[in-house]
């Protein structure tokens, strides 16, 4: 039973990955440097090592202009510009996710459904 749950979670982080490096190839992309969907699969993939292993946001921040740097030669700036707008982004859809929380389910704060009241 538990090799179910082991292979779900393989499965989600490549779909993640996968997804993440869609995103890093389009966002490089609008900067003028082409790169291959492989070619990015693989600095996603040293950027999730290297956030292991950079403590706290250390790993977040520099793991993907090097991890660019290492397999593209994309410059450091080209790199911190995309983690910038990675972050932007990211930032955008958990606000509007937590703001639909807040609006269709029953909380301490409204006591009831905010949208639709029983």
């Amino acid at each position: 039973m538990i090799w179910i749950y082991i292979l779900l979670s393989l499965v989600f982080n490549a779909v993640i990955a996968i997804l993440i490096a869609l995103r890093y190839r389009y966002i490089l992309s609008k900067i003028d440097k082409k790169i291959s969907f492989f070619s990015s699969l693989i600095i996603i993939s040293l950027t999730f090592l290297l956030r292991s292993i950079i403590p706290f946001r250390g790993g977040a921040v520099t793991g993907t202009p090097i991890a660019g740097r290492i397999k593209e030669k994309i410059s450091i700036e080209n790199g911190l510009t995309i983690v910038t707008f990675e972050n932007i982004f990211d930032t955008i859809w958990q606000l509007l996710t937590l703001i639909l929380i807040f609006f269709f389910s029953k909380n301490k704060f409204f006591g009831e459904n905010v949208l639709f009241f029983d």
